[in-house]
């Protein structure tokens, strides 16, 4: 038949005993609780549980936790043009606010800035404009008609 040899498997190694150590533990007697007297609505005597410990569960972040914010950008030239419109400078206010009105609608934002700005401008455009109409209308009537003191002294 066949007159090969066979080869060998190599042994396998066996794990080396483990040293038992010289003293054995001893288990650590418990001491057995008491029955307690129980009242009517008392309730008996219980040895506390220890919890069980729950594995951590890692809260999920939510997509939408804050809402974004999208900056206007015609806001700030509104806030500018309702300063310039109450420290009495009405043309800058109508102006900055037809621009924030402007871009804010560009934009798709809300355009209430650049509308106070606007009206407050052209508010204080038509009080500028009575004001000096009035002063000119009282110069021009003053000047018009001679007071009796005019012909008093000449």
């Amino acid at each position: 038949m066949n007159n090969q040899p066979t080869p060998q498997q190599p042994a396998t190694p066996q794990p080396a005993p483990q040293p038992q150590p010289a003293v054995q533990p001893q288990p650590v007697a418990q001491p057995q609780p008491q029955p307690q007297q129980t009242y009517q609505y008392q309730q008996p005597y219980q040895q506390p549980v220890a919890p069980v410990p729950q594995p951590a569960i890692q809260p999920q972040p939510t997509p939408y936790a804050y809402p974004v914010r999208y900056d206007n950008p015609g806001e700030t030239l509104g806030v500018i043009g309702c300063v310039l419109s109450f420290f009495g400078i009405s043309i800058g206010g109508i102006l900055l606010g037809i621009i924030s009105r402007n871009k804010s609608k560009e934009a798709g934002m809300s355009t209430t800035w650049g509308n106070v700005s606007l009206g407050w401008g052209i508010f204080g455009s038509v009080c500028w404009c009575l004001i000096w109409l009035f002063w000119i209308l009282v110069f021009v009537g003053v000047l018009s008609k001679p007071s009796w003191w005019y012909y008093y002294y000449y």
